[in-house]
């Protein structure tokens, strides 16, 4: 037990601001493409299916009936021990194509995500010091997110919408504590939601090579009834989180719709929880949840100048894309209360599109012809976090691959 109550100070003080909040793993971003941008996953468009974590509105899907299937698996926090490691599994079935009062395209998907942090072998000892055996100790997350995304057809705007509901199971001990009841063991349910609003690729009439691109999200997450392990009278608030973010973007067009695409994303993130001393409780606390959609995030302060403070912590990202294939990605997290300052890089592979830059790179017209194009994709994405020498968050990385299978109604019909 001594080893869990460590790890737990280490991932509450050096990881998280999360004041007396409970099943704080639920804060770890599991997504290689967006934790290359520092942890700004809100408002960017994207095809990456982690996206569901950060903001549950659809995500930007392949054409006609799909399925995507995608996991990652890592040494957390390797500074801090070397037997933690995070697992996450996804797969999404979705449809993009169903047009409404031929005016309007909507896409609509499923998505299955599972989450395993497994926090190693944990020593059991009694009130004397005396071992009372091992056990292994993990938390988990089971979710399924809902999402809807209707597309102008005469207009660039598209709008997404969404929510989550998962359970999450914490088993910190199988063992009774000595003058307390019940097991070190919770089950909780969750849910998040979110939208997106998009004006995307919007070209001026002067310059038909560039387009211009700008995002807006917001989501709320986590948000369910206090955890409690051992005693109900001392539960703890859910790690409720509120996410506001924009994301600019340009497309420069040279040849046959290749070019390189460059966005810059600024995202605040709060923790909506907060723990207020109330003398006319007897044992010292009451839950209190900061009001509103928004709490503490400025739009000024936090998105357009970037500057954190102690309740707001932001995200900031940028990626160039080149030649639809291959994404450089930069960012930086600042947490001003966690003591957090990491800043973070990435790179990501989109094979398919990889092979259309090499045909038209050789000339070869029945090579981007392929069949094989028409309905089936990977790509690679891998991050790595950078933080001081020491840093619990050093030398954490991320890579996954996903692989997707579109327009499977047109194999059939």
């Amino acid at each position: 037990m001594k080893k869990l109550i460590i790890l737990s100070i280490l991932i509450t003080t050096f990881l998280f601001a999360v004041g007396e909040a409970g099943a704080i793993f639920l804060l770890i971003s599991p997504s290689p493409t967006i934790n290359g941008l520092g942890g700004s996953g809100t408002s960017v468009p994207t095809e990456d299916i982690y996206s569901s974590y950060f903001n549950p509105a659809q995500p930007l899907l392949p054409n006609g009936l799909s399925f995507q299937s995608s996991d990652m698996k890592t040494d957390w926090l390797p500074n801090i021990a070397s037997d933690l490691t995070l697992e996450y599994d996804i797969k999404m079935i979705g449809y993009n194509g169903f047009s409404l009062l031929d005016r309007y395209l909507l896409q609509f998907s499923i998505s299955r995500a599972y989450t395993y942090l497994n926090l190693g072998e944990q020593i059991g000892m009694d009130e004397f010091g005396n071992p009372t055996g091992n056990w292994n100790s993990y938390m988990s997350a089971d979710a399924i997110t809902y999402s809807l995304g209707i597309k102008s057809n005469n207009f660039p705007i598209y709008l997404g919408i969404g929510r989550t509901d998962k359970e999450a199971t914490q088993v910190l001990s199988d063992q009774v504590t000595a003058g307390e009841e019940g097991i070190g063991t919770s089950i909780d349910e969750f849910y998040d939601w979110g939208f997106r609003f998009s004006i995307d690729n919007y070209k001026p009439r002067k310059l038909q090579n560039v387009g211009l691109s700008y995002s807006f999200g917001y989501s709320k997450s986590n948000i369910g009834d206090p955890i409690s392990f051992v005693d109900v009278n001392q539960a703890d608030p859910p790690p409720i989180t509120s996410r506001l973010g924009m994301t600019f973007g340009g497309d420069f067009t040279f040849y046959n719709n290749l070019g390189i695409n460059i966005r810059f994303v600024r995202e605040a993130e709060e923790l909506m929880v907060e723990r207020i001393a109330d003398d006319t409780i007897a044992k010292g606390y009451e839950d209190k949840y900061k009001n509103g959609l928004l709490g503490d995030i400025d739009i000024v302060k936090h998105i357009i100048d970037g500057r954190a403070d102690e309740d707001v912590t932001i995200h900031k990202g940028m990626e160039i894309n080149l030649f639809n294939f291959y994404s450089i990605r930069r960012g930086e997290l600042i947490d001003l209360e966690g003591k957090i300052e990491v800043e973070t890089e990435g790179y990501g592979i989109n094979y398919g599109e990889l092979i259309i830059f090499l045909s038209y790179f050789f000339e070869n017209k029945s090579l981007r012809e392929m069949k094989i194009l028409q309905h089936f994709n990977i790509k690679y994405n891998y991050s790595k976090d950078i933080g001081e020498r020491g840093h619990p968050r050093g030398n954490t990385s991320y890579d996954e691959i996903t692989v997707s299978i579109k327009n499977i109604d047109n194999l059939f019909w």
